[in-house]
């Protein structure tokens, strides 16, 4: 996952999930339906997705919405 150049100062809107199908249609939505207001980030890991957010930091990009999966175990 690489943030690629500037983010034109829109907030970030960062969906975060390790299962790839259910990460890629979530970003497709979150893409299709907001794209004009927030960049939107996908992350494949926790970690990936802190790094991603290490790098938003100090780069004093807002962050507007962080979705993740919560996986309940029995």
């Amino acid at each position: 996952m690489s943030l690629r150049g500037a983010l034109a100062r829109k907030p970030v809107s960062m969906a975060g999930d390790d299962e790839v199908g259910v990460l890629h249609a979530v970003e497709r939505d979150l893409s299709s339906h907001y794209s004009g207001r927030f960049y939107v980030v996908a992350a494949e890991s926790g970690e990936s997705a802190l790094e991603a957010l290490r790098e938003l930091k100090v780069r004093a990009d807002p962050v507007a919405l962080l979705r993740a999966r919560l996986v309940l175990l029995p």
